[in-house]
């Protein structure tokens, strides 16, 4: 029996051995292998965001509508014409005002604010325009709002300026003259926003770069409003109150250091941009003439609808701002839609002079809040 069990620990010994060992056997003499592995990339992520939250403004209000007050009368009546019992404040001792509240006027408009939520810094550009109807053709801008006693040019002074902390920080005259235009620029640079984060998306399974609500950060903003003047020694009598001087400011917000592709000049009218959101303010809309032969030398017609296909009869060119030497056309929102409620859909028909009566339908919706 003794022998027996020595017999079975030689086998189980032998087994143990032969099973952890690789065993050659014969004439062979190496052995090899292969295994192979494929790459899967993750991914990329884009992380130049172009988050930029555009002025937005009441639906009423006419940010730069602007009273002329040559002679102070506002001033002298204690602003009766307006309020009898003083509910309607004016600044003091003002020749120009603004309506910044509905019973509040100053010698600034209401400021109007770009906040910068990209995760890159931008630049904005502002472009305004004045525009002196013939009928008071003699009116000219002045490039500063300080005339001397015996100054009595009949001159206004109008300017964009960057509002800091509820005040004017600095200020660019609109004074570059072009016929009956004046034009001026202002440039700043907004700082990007910090507080980005790197998340996965489920549903596109791509990875994402978008703002982290849970960090504490605020974003660069830039503030601007128009600030403008009378000179109170000219002689306004003449003034004709069926040509009262306009302005226009169009601000360009762009990511720094982007390239803008110069696009070739259409050799017919052209409208490229068709679908817009309006809060009521005067919309500027970019066109071309044309080239050549089968260009247009204006606009013939502007009429409005509910529809992109009916249209009323009323013209309303005359209502509207025909800038052909720069190519804008300016309507007056709260002018040709004074109804229109938050949400609302409406057309715009333009029309033209060429031979061809070239025409485009502009879609505009109606963002009130």
């Amino acid at each position: 029996m003794k022998q027996f069990k020595k017999l079975i620990a030689c086998v189980m010994a032998a087994t143990l051995v032969l099973g952890s060992t690789t065993v050659f056997f014969g004439a062979e003499t190496s052995k090899e292998g292969t295994l192979g592995g494929e790459a899967d990339f993750e991914g990329s992520v884009n992380t130049e965001v172009f988050n930029v939250v555009a002025p937005t403004v009441s639906a009423t209000d006419k940010v730069f509508d602007f009273i002329l007050d040559p002679e102070g009368l506002i001033e002298i009546t204690s602003g009766n014409a307006y309020s009898t019992d003083g509910s309607v404040e004016f600044a003091t001792y003002g020749s120009m005002y603004f309506k910044v509240t509905e019973d509040t006027y100053d010698v600034k408009s209401q400021a109007l604010t770009v906040t910068n939520k990209s995760s890159v810094d931008v630049n904005i550009t502002l472009n305004a325009t004045v525009t002196v109807p013939a009928t008071n053709a003699s009116i000219a801008l002045s490039e500063d709002a300080n005339w001397a006693a015996t100054d009595d040019a009949l001159e206004i002074y109008l300017a964009v300026a960057t509002v800091e902390d509820d005040e004017i920080a600095t200020e660019s005259a609109i004074a570059t003259k072009s016929d009956n235009k004046y034009t001026g620029n202002v440039e700043a640079e907004l700082a990007s926003f910090s507080a980005y984060k790197v998340v996965y998306n489920a549903t596109t399974e791509t990875y994402d770069y978008v703002i982290d609500e849970d960090v504490e950060a605020t974003p660069a903003t830039y503030s601007f409003c128009v600030t403008g003047a009378c000179n109170s020694n000219a002689d306004w009598s003449d003034y004709d109150n069926t040509g009262n001087p306009t302005i226009s400011v169009v601000w360009t917000v762009e990511m720094e250091g982007a390239e803008v592709e110069e696009a070739e000049p259409s050799a017919t009218p052209l409208i490229s941009t068709l679908e817009y959101t309006s809060d009521k303010t005067d919309l500027v809309v970019d066109f071309e003439l044309g080239l050549d032969s089968t260009a247009a030398t204006g606009i013939t017609s502007i009429k409005t609808g509910s529809s992109q296909t009916s249209f009323a009869t009323t013209n309303h060119l005359t209502k509207c701002t025909v800038d052909t030497a720069n190519g804008k056309l300016t309507l007056p929102m709260s002018t040709l839609f004074g109804g229109a409620e938050d949400g609302a859909v409406r057309y715009v028909q333009v029309i033209f002079n060429d031979t061809a009566r070239t025409t485009f339908v502009l879609k505009i919706t109606f963002d009130l809040n």
